[in-house]
Formats: C-alpha cells, sequence, structure tokens
C-alpha cells in the first residue's frame, strides 16, 4: 500500500506529458501484476485518491463556507490527473472501471497524441468567454450545473483530423478537453472559434436531451432560415447544423464576433439565429425548473 501512494506521489512531480504517461503505465503493470485482488483494489483505490484529491483542490471545495473557484481551468502538468480522472469517470458511466483500463488510457496517452508548437486557446480567453456565457446565458448553472472543467493539453493528436474546429476539443463528462492542431497550418481559425463552437454543441446536445422535439421550439426560425425541412438530414449532420447556427447567434450577440465569420448575411439572418439561442436555452431552463 505505500509503495503504491509513494509512486502516485513521484508521478504528481512529473511535468512531462509523455513521461507521466510512462509513468501510469507502469503503474498500472504492477497493479495488475498483483495476484491479490485486495492489492489490485488498493492500488486502484490510491490512484483514485490522488486523482480525486487534484479535482476537489482545483475547485477549491470549501470546509469553512468559502466561495468556489469560479472556473477550474488548467494547462501543463497541472492537467495530468483531472485528464486521467475525467476519462476513467467517462468509464464509470459504463460501469466500475479497473487497472486494465487504467493501463488502456495510459497507452492511448503515450500513442494518440504528440507534443505540438502550434497554440491552443489560453486561459484568459476561456474566462472571457465563459464569463460572458455565464451572465449572458448562465451557461454554466443550466447547461453543465456544475463548474466546469477545462484542460488545455500540451499535444496534438496523433491522427490527421479532417475538421479541426470539431475535433479540437473534446468534451468528456467531467470537462472539455482542449488539443492543438499537429501543425499551425491546421490552425485556420482562431482556438476561440472551437471553444465557441463546442459551448453551442452542448446548448444543442442538452436541448434534445430535454426536449426531443426541440426543432419544433426554433421551427419559426428554421423557417426564416431556409431549414424548414430537415425530416430527411441525418440526425448527427442536423445537430451540427442547429450548432452552427447558435454558434453564429451566440456570437453575433456578443464581443466575440470576430472568431465567428458571418459571410455577408444579413441582420435579419444573425437576429434569427440569436433567437434560437435564447429559445433553446429558455426550454432547458423551463424544464429544469430553473
Amino acid at each position: 500500500m505505500n509503495t503504491f501512494r509513494e509512486k502516485v506521489d513521484l508521478m504528481e512531480d512529473i511535468t512531462d506529458y509523455r513521461a507521466f504517461a510512462d509513468a501510469l503505465e507502469e503503474y498500472a503493470l504492477e497493479g495488475i501484476a498483483c495476484r491479490s485482488s485486495i492489492l489490485q483494489k488498493a492500488a486502484l483505490d490510491v490512484l483514485k485518491d490522488k486523482m480525486k484529491s487534484h479535482v476537489l483542490t482545483a475547485f477549491n471545495y470549501p470546509t469553512n463556507g468559502m466561495g468556489y473557484e469560479d472556473y477550474f481551468i488548467r494547462s501543463g502538468k497541472d492537467t495530468h490527473f483531472p485528464f486521467v480522472y475525467s476519462k476513467l469517470m467517462d468509464l464509470s458511466r459504463f460501469g466500475s472501471y479497473d487497472m486494465s483500463h487504467v493501463l488502456l488510457l495510459a497507452r492511448q496517452m503515450k500513442y494518440d497524441y504528440e507534443p505540438a508548437d502550434s497554440e491552443s486557446i489560453s486561459e484568459q480567453s476561456i474566462r472571457e468567454i465563459m464569463k460572458w456565457m455565464d451572465i449572458k446565458y448562465q451557461f454554466s448553472t443550466s447547461i453543465e450545473r456544475t463548474v466546469p472543467m477545462f484542460l488545455v493539453m500540451d499535444q496534438a493528436p496523433l491522427r490527421e483530423k479532417t475538421d479541426f474546429l470539431r475535433e479540437g476539443c473534446e468534451v468528456s463528462s467531467y470537462a472539455f478537453i482542449f488539443w492543438k492542431p499537429r501543425n499551425k497550418t491546421l490552425l485556420f481559425v482562431p482556438p476561440e472559434t472551437a471553444f465557441l463552437l463546442r459551448l453551442s454543441e452542448e446548448i444543442v446536445k442538452e436541448a434534445w436531451l430535454i426536449e426531443e422535439d426541440y426543432l419544433d421550439v426554433i421551427s419559426d426560425e428554421l423557417k426564416y432560415l431556409g431549414y424548414g425541412n430537415l425530416s430527411r438530414m441525418d440526425f448527427l449532420k442536423k445537430r451540427m447544423l442547429i450548432a452552427d447556427l447558435v454558434c453564429i447567434g451566440i456570437a453575433y450577440d456578443s464581443p466575440f464576433q470576430r472568431f465567428i465569420p458571418f459571410l455577408g448575411h444579413e441582420r435579419g439572418y444573425l437576429k434569427a439565429t440569436n433567437r434560437i439561442v435564447n429559445k433553446l436555452l429558455e426550454t432547458v431552463k423551463e424544464k429544469r425548473g430553473f
């Protein structure tokens, strides 16, 4: 037990992403090699405790009535344990996870990503956008229902991405996880654009989860925009289309217009997209009793 705790404590001091992945892989292999199920569980419990301590500390959970941190935003080595936590918690939605899942995740960290010198979104940009989204739309309480967690990773996906707008940021159950593009030429839009689009996709997903016929709520706006009949469109393409419209609507009535090209749309079109944003969020709030 002490050996496991010492190893996890040493991992906490690792600054390099790949070295951390190597250490996590080694830890998982040692845990799996334990013949005793009690020792295997002990190894997993030590890792869980460390992950939770990082997440709870970052959120500044109060024991004395003090307030929470406004947003959980981490970069560099401070993303390591929260990243593992968020990915393993995704697995736990489908049942409990064990050391074999930890090993799989460690190898994904090693072989699915690589260092990159391209730029990612800054903590300041995330904070500015989220502060405005919460003032304007109460995004954190309406959509996330908790303090959002944002992890800005210093790695790039190893596989070529055909659409960085959608691949630059993945969403787990607990975090928005930002990856760098493989090279600077792939970043054909500011990373803030990918961020705003991901927030838009979360709004559309939440509206669909709460109201399956959510398109009826915005049917007038869709007709005005030329999308009166979407019945033949693939489900995912339909969701992506609505997210694009939501993204335009958010940017139109915000300080972040420069991140979303309006491509010459007239004012009536832009106002219609903004009404879509408000109607979808009003639906979410109403269904939740806000």
